[in-house]
């Protein structure tokens, strides 16, 4: 979820790797990649998120970055320039939102979920989603809001991280859904789009690109794949037809 904070005054103690860390990956070609320096702060030095993804959980956080890069453009010259990306884990209610160059990720979500068995997959998928937001291009801020979610979790599900709790790929939209309802419900429409139509495989990652300069616009679709948003979307309506 992309959000724009309200303010809080709270201040984070027990700051945990406050210095700015360039990771190193062992493949010379990922370096080449624009993964940016990163801050990490925790208000809980004891935080169940440090036995998931260790005690220092920056080259995780590395990791993360490249693999949404990697999955989001074809050549590291397309990325956008981030100059340091902050983790920021602190108590408040929800699970995590990005806002300009940070992502904030709850405590008490940490906290109340670390016992599932399947809480290190969930987390490692809903800390994608958010790092996708700090990467991809949005149209100078016009972009459709479920496309952008979408996007967003298209990214997750390729790199195998959709939790169980979703609805399947196999399933019918809800009645009276649309395709920009965003979230894997958007993501799945796009999937189908790359998967039906070979001459637009790269859908989502070109309409990203086109983002970074120009405003968004449903023609967009036309552009790429040949056929109207409408067309598009009716022809996926009834994939399902004889379920």
């Amino acid at each position: 979820m992309l959000l724009r904070p309200a303010s809080d005054s709270r201040i984070l103690v027990n700051i945990t790797h406050p210095t700015p860390y360039k990771h190193s990956f062992p493949d010379a070609e990922d370096n080449t990649w624009p993964v940016p320096p990163i801050n990490f702060q925790s208000a809980n030095p004891s935080s169940a998120l440090f036995s998931i993804w260790g005690p220092d959980p920056r080259p995780f956080v590395a990791q993360t970055c490249l693999t949404v890069l990697k999955t989001l453009y074809s050549h590291p010259r397309e990325c956008p320039s981030i100059p340091c990306l902050s983790i920021i884990v602190r108590p408040y209610d929800g699970c995590a939102y990005a806002s300009n160059c940070e992502v904030h990720i709850s405590e008490k979500y940490v906290m109340d979920s670390s016992r599932s068995r399947r809480f290190a997959h969930e987390l490692a998928g809903c800390f994608m989603h958010e790092v996708v937001h700090i990467f991809q291009y949005n149209g100078v801020g016009t972009a459709n809001g479920g496309f952008v979610e979408g996007v967003a979790d298209y990214v997750r599900i390729l790199n195998g991280l959709a939790p169980p709790q979703w609805r399947r790929p196999t399933d019918p939209p809800a009645s009276g859904d649309k395709w920009d309802r965003g979230y894997e419900h958007t993501a799945y429409f796009l999937l189908f789009v790359e998967s039906r139509m070979p001459h637009a495989s790269k859908l989502t990652v070109s309409m990203n690109l086109m983002l970074r300069d120009s405003r968004w616009d449903e023609a967009l679709f036309q552009t790429l794949t040949g056929q109207s948003l409408n067309s598009l979307w009716t022809t996926y309506l009834q994939s399902f037809s004889g379920q």
